[in-house]
């Protein structure tokens, strides 16, 4: 017969909005930084137009806990976040301080995604990136059509805004689950995710990914467990590529993980290079 192990202390689930636990996200979300910030970079270099194909100035809408910000700073990026959550924008202040970097600079605002200009100013920003369906947030199309406007405002011309999204096939789509690990020092989390995608493109529940996470955070001396539930907008190829053309920015390419063009995927994660024409 085995033994309880009584040296770790296990607490009940708690249902938290991850937003609210900003130390568990950035646990989670830490993988990948360097090689995410470093194709971003190189995107910008290949479809970046005039001067902002030289430039140093980004700016990450939905910045979270200021992962990308903090890693461009520390590559002599003058970076820029701006993210709703207070909590986040906390977090990653307290973050940037400890890691200031001698090279470039990281600032942080609590702003909305669809006003940037209020927060940052105009024409600033040779780049900017959203990635990982974050701009899926954004939960109407006239949000959308408004946060990729801001986003043109507060590029340069010939700037880049580089936007990790998924495409949605209605009908089409099963649930299904990933799961995510990570570590930092002696702490670990492993996050179990569920998809319940869309079933059709109108109705009351039409557009609307439903997501559910379960987290398990463990560290040497307890065990902790976090519930949630939030949504997404699913788009459509044909929703996606319309919300392009109607914004000011213009499609330079879509690329896989990789860096390597692809088609526009009907399903799928794809990573979009969006530009501000020159002369605009």
């Amino acid at each position: 017969m085995g033994t309880k192990d009584r040296s770790r202390e296990s607490t009940p689930a708690v249902i938290a909005d991850l937003y609210e636990i900003p130390e568990v996200y950035d646990l989670l979300h830490a993988p990948g930084t360097l090689r995410d910030v470093s194709l971003c970079r190189r995107l910008r270099r290949r479809y970046a137009r005039g001067p902002a194909a030289e430039g140093l100035a980004w700016i990450e809408p939905g910045c979270g806990t200021g992962r990308y910000v903090i890693a461009l700073a520390n590559a002599g990026c003058e970076a820029v976040g701006i993210d709703l959550s207070e909590s986040m924008i906390a977090f990653a202040r307290r973050r940037a301080e400890r890691r200031r970097s001698e090279r470039g600079s990281a600032t942080f605002h609590v702003g909305d995604m669809e006003s940037m200009e209020s927060a940052v100013g105009r024409g600033r920003f040779d780049g900017a990136l959203n990635l990982i369906n974050s701009i899926r947030h954004l939960m109407t199309d006239r949000s959308l059509d408004r946060h990729l406007a801001s986003a043109a405002g507060v590029l340069r011309p010939g700037g880049v805004y580089i936007v990790g999204i998924s495409m949605a096939m209605y009908g089409h789509e099963s649930p299904t689950e990933d799961v995510w690990r990570a570590s930092r020092g002696s702490a670990s989390v492993v996050q179990v995710v569920q998809y319940d995608p869309p079933t059709a493109s109108r109705g009351s529940a039409a557009r609307v990914e439903r997501v559910y996470s379960h987290i398990t955070m463990t560290t040497p001396a307890r065990q902790r467990e976090y519930v949630s539930s939030y949504t997404l907008r699913c788009y459509s190829r044909g929703q996606w590529m319309g919300a392009i053309e109607r914004s000011p920015l213009r499609l330079a390419a879509v690329v896989d993980e990789s860096g390597r063009e692809i088609d526009v995927p009907e399903l799928g994660y794809g990573i979009y290079v969006l530009r501000r024409p020159l002369g605009r």
